[in-house]
C-alpha cells in the first residue's frame, strides 16, 4: 500500500470520509490529468503566439501595398523652383530692365546703351534721358515705353506694348506707337562656319540679299499707303516746305484717320502762301475738315466764306458758299445762314446746290 501525502493526510482529519487506498488512487488520476489538460493549454497557447510571430514577419518582408494615407487624394510634388536672375544682370540705364532669352547675345553697354546681336529680348523702359538698344541694323530708342525686339539673319522685328519707340534705320527715322513692323538685318552676325580639312569644290558663297530701297513719306502716300505714309512724315526731320507738300501732308493726315494734324499745314499754306492757285482748295479743305470731323462748323464757316474770297471765280466758289451755308445752319446762326442762302440764289440761280442751299437756308 502506498504511502498518502502529507497534504491528503492534513485533509482527513477534517473530514469523516473514509480514506482508503482505492479512493487514494483515484484523487491522484484526477490530479495528474488536470497537470496534463493545463500542460496542453499552455503548450497550444505558446504554439499560437509562436504562429503569429512568424506571420507577422514573413508579412513584413512580403512585398505589398505601401499602407493606406490619410489624405484621399495624392498631393503633387512641384518642380523645384529655378532660379531667378539677378536684377543687377538684367538692369540696364537707371531704372530700366532687360529679360533676354537664355540664347540671346544681348550685353548691356555703358550708360545709357545697350545692344542685342541676335536672339529674342523683352525691355521695360523708364527713363528720363533716351536710352538706346542696338538691334541688328538698327537703333531703337525709348524713354518710357514696353516692346520686345527679336533679330535674325534676315530681319529685326519689334513689337511696342505700351509707349513709342523710334527706330533708327539708316537715315530712316521711324516712330512706332502700339504694335508692330520689321526691319531688315542687315548687320546680324551671320554664324561662323568650320573651315573645311580638304577643298574638294569650289565654295560658293551666299548672295548678298538686295534691300529694297528707302520710301519717303511722299512715296508712300503716291501709292495711297496713307497709314505707313503717316509715319513716315511723323518721324522726318525735315517739314514740307512749300504749298505741294503741305496740301500732300494735309491729305495723309485726313486719310491716315489723323484730322486734327490736318490743320497745321492747311493754316501754314493760307498764312504763308495765299497767292498760291492752291490756296483756294487749301481753305476749302481747313472747311471740311472742321466741320465734317472735328465738328467745329464756326471755324468751318470762316474756312468756307476765305475759300471763296480767294477766288471768286474759281471752280471751288460755288461750293464755298453753300458750304459756308450749311456751316452756319449747323452752328445755329440762322439769320446769317437765310442771307447767304437768298444771296446764292440770285448770283447761282440755276446752281447744283440749291437743293441744299433752301433746306440749310431756312427758304423750304
Amino acid at each position: 500500500m502506498r504511502r498518502l501525502s502529507p497534504e491528503l493526510l492534513e485533509a482527513t482529519r477534517h473530514i469523516d470520509v473514509v480514506w482508503d487506498a482505492e479512493r487514494e488512487a483515484r484523487a491522484l488520476a484526477g490530479m495528474g490529468r488536470l497537470r496534463r489538460s493545463r500542460a496542453r493549454r499552455r503548450v497550444v497557447l505558446v504554439g499560437v503566439v509562436a504562429l503569429l510571430v512568424v506571420g507577422l514577419g514573413v508579412r513584413a518582408l512580403l512585398p505589398g501595398k505601401p499602407p493606406v494615407a490619410f489624405a484621399t487624394r495624392p498631393v503633387p510634388v512641384a518642380d523645384p523652383p529655378r532660379p531667378a536672375p539677378s536684377d543687377d544682370s538684367l538692369r540696364i540705364g537707371e531704372r530700366s530692365r532687360a529679360l533676354p532669352e537664355p540664347d540671346a547675345g544681348f550685353e548691356r553697354g555703358d550708360g545709357q546703351r545697350a545692344s542685342l546681336r541676335q536672339g529674342h529680348a523683352r525691355f521695360i523702359i523708364d527713363e528720363d534721358q533716351p536710352l538706346r538698344i542696338a538691334a541688328g541694323s538698327v537703333i531703337l530708342e525709348a524713354r518710357a515705353a514696353r516692346f520686345s525686339v527679336a533679330v535674325d539673319r534676315r530681319r529685326v522685328d519689334v513689337k511696342v506694348d505700351e509707349g513709342h519707340v523710334l527706330v533708327l534705320d539708316g537715315e530712316r527715322r521711324t516712330k512706332l506707337e502700339v504694335g508692330d513692323a520689321s526691319f531688315p538685318a542687315q548687320s546680324a552676325t551671320p554664324p561662323e562656319r568650320p573651315a573645311p580639312a580638304r577643298v574638294l569644290a569650289p565654295v560658293v558663297d551666299e548672295p548678298t540679299p538686295v534691300l529694297p530701297p528707302h520710301r519717303s513719306w511722299r512715296e508712300l502716300a503716291a501709292e495711297g499707303d496713307y497709314d505707313r505714309a503717316h509715319a513716315a512724315l511723323v518721324s522726318d526731320p525735315r517739314p514740307p516746305a512749300d504749298a505741294t507738300q503741305l496740301l500732300l501732308a494735309a491729305d495723309v493726315a485726313r486719310l491716315s484717320h489723323h484730322p486734327a494734324e490736318a490743320l497745321a499745314p492747311l493754316h501754314k499754306i493760307l498764312d504763308e502762301h495765299a497767292t498760291d492757285p492752291r490756296a483756294q482748295l487749301a481753305a476749302f479743305t481747313l472747311g471740311r475738315v472742321l466741320l465734317d470731323e472735328l465738328g467745329r462748323p464756326s471755324e468751318a464757316a470762316q474756312a468756307f466764306a476765305r475759300a471763296e474770297a480767294l477766288a471768286p471765280r474759281g471752280p471751288l466758289s460755288e461750293d464755298a458758299v453753300a458750304r459756308e451755308i450749311e456751316a452756319w445752319s449747323r452752328a445755329g446762326e440762322t439769320t446769317r445762314a437765310r442771307e447767304l442762302a437768298e444771296a446764292y440764289l440770285r448770283r447761282f440761280p440755276d446752281g447744283r446746290r440749291a437743293r441744299s442751299v433752301r433746306r440749310f437756308g431756312g427758304l423750304d
